[in-house]
């Protein structure tokens, strides 16, 4: 399958609004919005963090640049 680089950034948005409707998460707030939450919230925004790093890899153009 072959996609875009417009079509994936696309559809990581798509994917961090959905975790931010879901889970309440506010991209300004960091890490105290999982503070002493469950586990499921944790993983939840460890998937959120995860995609907005490869949101900004894409859009700075560091997909295989070392880290």
């Amino acid at each position: 399958m072959r996609f875009s680089k417009g079509t994936m950034m696309h559809h990581i948005v798509k994917q961090l609004a959905y975790l931010e409707q879901k889970w309440g998460f506010d991209p300004q707030d960091g890490y105290n919005q999982v503070k002493d939450s469950d586990l499921q919230r944790v993983l939840a925004y460890g998937e959120y963090i995860a995609l907005e790093n490869m949101w900004e890899d894409i859009e700075y153009n560091n997909i295989g640049e070392t880290v």
